[in-house]
């Protein structure tokens, strides 16, 4: 698996409204055409979604909000691989690690753009 941690500067039921909120998601999900299909939820600490275009893959994505006391969130990304070959090839040729990073620092940008 792929593990991506982040304090975010915003309470956890914003940072789980910009995931659940079709039109806030579009605005930092990415990259572009990259769909997300949710599994489980569970307000609002637990997101768990796969990738609809890898599908197939068995690529499964669970994300953990958890409230840090200070008005801001601890956001856990742990993207789970069907076999470590497939995590390998998605750190080596599709740049997992940077891409989850991307994603999230438009998250940061949406959630500061929101106070």
């Amino acid at each position: 698996s792929i593990v991506v941690n982040r304090i975010l500067q915003a309470p956890r039921t914003v940072v789980f409204q910009a995931w659940t909120d079709p039109k806030r998601l579009i605005e930092w999900w990415g990259p572009e055409g990259n769909r997300i299909q949710f599994n489980d939820v569970v307000e609002p600490e637990l997101l768990v979604f796969t990738h609809v275009e890898d599908h197939a893959s068995g690529l499964r994505t669970i994300v953990l909000l958890a409230d840090s006391g200070d008005g801001t969130t601890e956001l856990t990304m742990r993207k789970i691989f069907r076999t470590p070959e497939a995590r390998d090839l998605a750190v080596s040729t599709h740049r997992a690690v940077e891409g989850a990073n991307g994603t999230l620092d438009k998250l940061e940008a949406l959630l500061a753009s929101l106070h």
